[in-house]
């Protein structure tokens, strides 16, 4: 087998030694880079200011979305103990509804302001 010195010597570590370009191909290439990702910004703060609209709504939904992703990933889970109890803990913290919904589903229906014991 060979070592990674021997087969970097063969290689390097960018592909084939024969293939690397040069250092003014390799700036050319960041500069080129660079400029598509001045143009780029420009685009983004160019429609940030027209579509103020649609960013407000994408980021009003975020939340609703990201639950939907989660409940479909949980859907399925069994909870272990451990995790019934760290559940309890984060809805008496947070007083979350998600964390409520999860507890209900397992049985368990926490009741507002219950001191504990």
């Amino acid at each position: 087998t060979r070592n990674v010195t021997e087969m970097d010597a063969n290689l390097g570590w960018r592909g084939p030694i024969e293939t690397l370009e040069g250092d003014a191909a390799i700036q050319a290439r960041l500069d080129a880079q660079e400029q598509a990702m001045r143009e780029q910004d420009q685009f983004l703060a160019d429609n940030a200011r027209r579509g103020r609209h649609i960013f407000s709504e994408l980021a009003a939904g975020f939340t609703v979305m990201l639950e939907l992703v989660a409940n479909a990933c949980n859907a399925d889970q069994q909870l272990a103990d451990e995790d019934i109890l760290a559940l309890y803990a984060r809805w008496r913290a947070t007083g979350s509804p998600r964390a409520r919904r999860r507890l209900e589903a397992v049985g368990i229906y926490p009741v507002e302001d219950e001191p504990l014991h």
